[in-house]
């Protein structure tokens, strides 16, 4: 279980705190601003604290496995999105809002309560 947990964590922080490495291509590639790719990122922390009690409450009723596993493939399919995204409303929805909701709460929450057990 922690090998698990250690792994779902490596791959969740590598797609969380990769976005800097993109910032400057996607600013040439879409020609969108610094501060609006940028904003991306700061909807994804203030996303992901939002809804820490909420996916609290969801591991403490469906087990941190279920949890895990949700979030996991939402975080997959919404990486998968982005290589397709064409607006920055898009950027704003699937980095900010999906990115924001999986990794602190599906990675740190829900392994940390997987790990304790």
């Amino acid at each position: 279980m922690v090998l698990c947990a250690f792994i779902t964590i490596f791959m969740m922080c590598g797609v969380t705190y990769s976005f800097s490495v993109f910032l400057r291509p996607m600013m040439g590639e879409l020609g969108w601003s610094a501060s609006a790719v940028s904003s991306a990122m700061s909807i994804n922390l203030v996303v992901s604290g939002l809804s820490l009690p909420i996916i609290g409450r969801f591991t403490d009723r469906y087990g941190p496995k279920v949890v895990i596993l949700v979030t996991a493939l939402t975080m997959g399919v919404s990486t998968i999105l982005l290589s397709n995204i064409s607006s920055i409303l898009h950027l704003y929805l699937l980095y900010g809002v999906l990115v924001g909701v999986t990794y602190r709460n599906g990675g740190q929450i829900a392994t940390a309560s997987l790990v304790a057990r």
